[in-house]
Protein backbone atom coordinates (compact mmCIF):
# COMPACT_ATOMS: atom_id res chain seq x y z
CA UNK A 1 0.00 0.00 0.00
CA UNK A 2 1.63 3.57 -1.02
CA UNK A 3 0.90 6.39 1.09
CA UNK A 4 1.58 9.78 -0.77
CA UNK A 5 2.35 12.07 1.36
CA UNK A 6 3.03 16.19 0.58
CA UNK A 7 4.66 18.05 2.93
CA UNK A 8 4.14 22.03 3.22
CA UNK A 9 6.16 24.16 5.04
CA UNK A 10 8.80 22.98 8.05
CA UNK A 11 6.44 23.08 10.59
CA UNK A 12 3.95 20.92 9.09
CA UNK A 13 6.48 18.54 8.05
CA UNK A 14 8.12 18.55 11.81
CA UNK A 15 4.47 17.32 13.20
CA UNK A 16 4.43 14.92 10.81
CA UNK A 17 8.11 13.60 11.93
CA UNK A 18 7.16 13.46 15.30
CA UNK A 19 3.72 11.88 14.72
CA UNK A 20 5.46 8.74 12.37
CA UNK A 21 8.03 8.34 15.18
CA UNK A 22 5.14 7.72 18.05
CA UNK A 23 3.59 5.49 15.05
CA UNK A 24 6.76 3.61 14.56
CA UNK A 25 7.27 3.27 18.48
CA UNK A 26 3.96 1.99 18.98
CA UNK A 27 4.68 -0.65 16.34
CA UNK A 28 7.74 -1.75 17.58
CA UNK A 29 6.38 -2.21 21.11
CA UNK A 30 3.59 -4.05 19.94
CA UNK A 31 6.41 -6.27 17.92
CA UNK A 32 8.62 -6.35 21.06
CA UNK A 33 5.35 -8.11 23.13
CA UNK A 34 4.53 -10.62 20.69
CA UNK A 35 8.11 -12.01 20.17
CA UNK A 36 8.28 -12.92 24.12
CA UNK A 37 8.41 -16.89 24.62
CA UNK A 38 5.40 -18.54 26.11
CA UNK A 39 6.36 -19.72 29.25
CA UNK A 40 5.03 -23.11 29.35
CA UNK A 41 4.50 -25.27 33.04
CA UNK A 42 7.26 -27.89 33.58
CA UNK A 43 6.66 -31.26 34.23
CA UNK A 44 8.07 -30.67 37.90
CA UNK A 45 5.51 -28.02 38.37
CA UNK A 46 3.38 -30.22 37.26
CA UNK A 47 3.97 -32.57 38.90
CA UNK A 48 5.06 -30.59 42.57
CA UNK A 49 1.64 -30.35 43.70
CA UNK A 50 1.04 -34.27 43.34
CA UNK A 51 4.26 -35.17 45.21
CA UNK A 52 3.38 -32.78 48.27
CA UNK A 53 -0.55 -34.37 47.96
CA UNK A 54 1.01 -38.09 48.04
CA UNK A 55 3.32 -37.60 50.21
CA UNK A 56 3.37 -39.62 53.94
CA UNK A 57 2.09 -36.62 56.06
CA UNK A 58 -1.81 -37.39 54.99
CA UNK A 59 -1.83 -37.38 51.42
CA UNK A 60 -4.55 -38.86 48.84
CA UNK A 61 -2.36 -42.00 47.95
CA UNK A 62 -1.68 -42.74 51.86
CA UNK A 63 1.81 -43.66 52.61
CA UNK A 64 4.89 -43.24 51.00
CA UNK A 65 6.56 -46.16 48.54
CA UNK A 66 5.64 -48.90 50.78
CA UNK A 67 2.32 -48.05 50.01
CA UNK A 68 2.64 -48.69 46.32
CA UNK A 69 4.46 -51.88 46.50
CA UNK A 70 3.19 -54.36 48.05
CA UNK A 71 4.61 -56.51 50.71
CA UNK A 72 4.93 -60.02 50.06
CA UNK A 73 2.65 -62.80 51.84
CA UNK A 74 4.00 -64.14 54.73
CA UNK A 75 5.02 -68.30 54.52
CA UNK A 76 2.27 -70.42 56.33
CA UNK A 77 3.91 -74.28 57.08
CA UNK A 78 1.26 -76.81 56.63
CA UNK A 79 -0.39 -77.97 60.06
CA UNK A 80 -3.52 -79.44 60.41
CA UNK A 81 -5.72 -76.87 59.22
CA UNK A 82 -4.33 -76.59 55.95
CA UNK A 83 -1.20 -76.93 53.57
CA UNK A 84 1.58 -74.88 53.40
CA UNK A 85 0.80 -71.29 51.60
CA UNK A 86 3.14 -69.00 49.68
CA UNK A 87 6.29 -71.69 50.88
CA UNK A 88 9.76 -70.84 49.11
CA UNK A 89 10.11 -73.16 46.59
CA UNK A 90 14.11 -74.88 47.47
CA UNK A 91 17.20 -73.52 45.42
CA UNK A 92 18.70 -75.84 42.98
CA UNK A 93 22.39 -75.37 44.09
CA UNK A 94 24.46 -74.16 41.08
CA UNK A 95 26.51 -77.73 41.64
CA UNK A 96 23.93 -79.55 39.98
CA UNK A 97 24.56 -78.19 36.70
CA UNK A 98 28.20 -79.90 36.35
CA UNK A 99 29.23 -83.79 35.49
CA UNK A 100 30.99 -84.02 38.77
CA UNK A 101 31.23 -86.22 41.62
CA UNK A 102 30.18 -82.37 43.47
CA UNK A 103 26.94 -82.10 41.43
CA UNK A 104 25.88 -85.83 41.80
CA UNK A 105 26.38 -84.86 45.39
CA UNK A 106 24.39 -81.77 45.55
CA UNK A 107 21.50 -83.32 43.78
CA UNK A 108 20.59 -85.67 46.63
CA UNK A 109 19.53 -83.61 49.28
CA UNK A 110 18.14 -81.31 46.94
CA UNK A 111 15.76 -83.87 45.38
CA UNK A 112 14.41 -85.13 49.13
CA UNK A 113 14.32 -81.28 49.84
CA UNK A 114 12.39 -80.40 46.43
CA UNK A 115 10.03 -83.70 47.55
CA UNK A 116 9.65 -82.11 51.01
CA UNK A 117 8.16 -78.69 49.67
CA UNK A 118 5.85 -80.90 46.91
CA UNK A 119 4.46 -82.71 49.23
CA UNK A 120 3.64 -79.59 51.61
CA UNK A 121 2.02 -77.27 48.62
CA UNK A 122 0.98 -79.82 45.74
CA UNK A 123 3.91 -78.02 44.09
CA UNK A 124 5.69 -80.26 41.82
CA UNK A 125 7.69 -79.09 39.00
CA UNK A 126 10.99 -78.24 41.25
CA UNK A 127 10.70 -82.14 41.99
CA UNK A 128 9.82 -83.00 37.99
CA UNK A 129 12.66 -80.81 37.19
CA UNK A 130 15.32 -82.76 38.87
CA UNK A 131 13.58 -86.07 38.08
CA UNK A 132 14.47 -88.48 35.41
CA UNK A 133 11.32 -89.54 32.88
CA UNK A 134 12.46 -93.45 33.43
CA UNK A 135 12.58 -92.85 37.10
CA UNK A 136 9.83 -95.56 38.35
CA UNK A 137 10.59 -94.76 42.05
CA UNK A 138 10.05 -90.46 41.15
CA UNK A 139 7.10 -91.12 39.49
CA UNK A 140 5.11 -93.22 41.91
CA UNK A 141 6.19 -90.00 44.14
CA UNK A 142 4.77 -87.28 42.05
CA UNK A 143 1.31 -89.14 41.43
CA UNK A 144 0.79 -89.69 45.31
CA UNK A 145 1.35 -86.32 45.53
CA UNK A 146 -0.69 -85.22 43.04
CA UNK A 147 -3.46 -87.73 44.20
CA UNK A 148 -3.57 -86.44 47.84
CA UNK A 149 -3.86 -83.02 46.73
CA UNK A 150 -6.64 -83.76 44.20
CA UNK A 151 -8.90 -85.13 46.98
CA UNK A 152 -8.16 -82.19 49.21
CA UNK A 153 -5.45 -83.90 51.10
CA UNK A 154 -1.52 -82.43 52.29
CA UNK A 155 1.55 -83.50 54.31
CA UNK A 156 2.54 -82.17 57.67
CA UNK A 157 6.23 -82.87 57.70
CA UNK A 158 10.03 -81.43 58.05
CA UNK A 159 12.68 -81.79 55.64
CA UNK A 160 14.38 -85.03 55.36
CA UNK A 161 18.08 -85.14 55.68
CA UNK A 162 20.95 -86.61 53.92
CA UNK A 163 24.28 -88.13 55.34
CA UNK A 164 27.10 -89.99 54.74
CA UNK A 165 26.91 -89.96 50.76
CA UNK A 166 29.42 -92.07 48.56
CA UNK A 167 29.63 -91.10 45.08
CA UNK A 168 31.06 -92.78 42.09
CA UNK A 169 31.02 -91.77 38.65
CA UNK A 170 31.06 -94.45 36.08
CA UNK A 171 31.27 -92.54 33.38
CA UNK A 172 31.00 -88.73 32.07
CA UNK A 173 26.96 -89.04 32.24
CA UNK A 174 26.59 -91.64 34.88
CA UNK A 175 26.82 -91.81 38.47
CA UNK A 176 25.47 -94.03 41.73
CA UNK A 177 26.42 -94.53 44.94
CA UNK A 178 25.37 -94.98 48.64
CA UNK A 179 23.52 -92.44 51.11
CA UNK A 180 21.98 -92.33 54.38
CA UNK A 181 18.32 -91.13 54.92
CA UNK A 182 17.10 -89.55 58.39
CA UNK A 183 13.28 -89.32 57.43
CA UNK A 184 11.29 -87.30 59.36
CA UNK A 185 8.08 -87.66 60.62
CA UNK A 186 4.93 -86.76 58.83
CA UNK A 187 1.07 -86.59 59.24
CA UNK A 188 -1.15 -87.03 55.73
CA UNK A 189 -4.37 -85.96 55.38
CA UNK A 190 -7.21 -86.85 52.82
CA UNK A 191 -10.20 -85.19 52.39
CA UNK A 192 -9.50 -82.67 54.56
CA UNK A 193 -8.99 -85.22 57.53
CA UNK A 194 -6.20 -87.05 59.20
CA UNK A 195 -5.42 -89.67 57.68
CA UNK A 196 -1.98 -91.06 59.18
CA UNK A 197 1.49 -90.38 60.78
CA UNK A 198 5.03 -92.15 59.56
CA UNK A 199 7.52 -93.89 62.15
CA UNK A 200 9.28 -91.04 64.08
CA UNK A 201 13.14 -90.23 62.43
CA UNK A 202 13.17 -93.18 60.52
CA UNK A 203 16.79 -93.78 59.51
CA UNK A 204 17.78 -96.16 56.45
CA UNK A 205 20.39 -97.06 53.76
CA UNK A 206 19.83 -96.27 50.18
CA UNK A 207 21.65 -96.85 46.57
CA UNK A 208 21.18 -94.36 44.05
CA UNK A 209 21.57 -94.07 40.32
CA UNK A 210 21.46 -90.35 38.68
CA UNK A 211 22.04 -89.57 34.84
CA UNK A 212 23.72 -86.52 33.42
CA UNK A 213 20.94 -85.33 30.86
CA UNK A 214 21.32 -81.90 28.90
CA UNK A 215 22.84 -79.56 31.51
CA UNK A 216 22.16 -80.88 34.89
CA UNK A 217 21.60 -84.20 36.97
CA UNK A 218 18.46 -86.15 37.13
CA UNK A 219 17.43 -88.82 39.46
CA UNK A 220 16.96 -91.72 37.68
CA UNK A 221 17.07 -94.87 40.69
CA UNK A 222 16.75 -95.05 44.45
CA UNK A 223 16.31 -97.90 46.43
CA UNK A 224 16.39 -98.84 50.37
CA UNK A 225 19.14 -101.11 51.58
CA UNK A 226 18.16 -103.43 53.89
CA UNK A 227 21.06 -103.27 56.63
Amino acid sequence: MVIELRVVGTAAAAALMTALAGCAEGTERAEAEEAQPTVLESAADKTAGRDVESSPEGGEDGPGDGAAEASDPTPVPASSEGPAQDWPAPEPPEEIYAPTEEGAEALLQYWFDARHYARITGETAPLEEVSHEDCEMCRAELELVRDVFANDGWYVSDSDVVKDIHVRLESSKIASGLFILKESKFEYYWNQEKQGISRHNKVGAYQFKFRYVGDQWRVIHSNNIEL
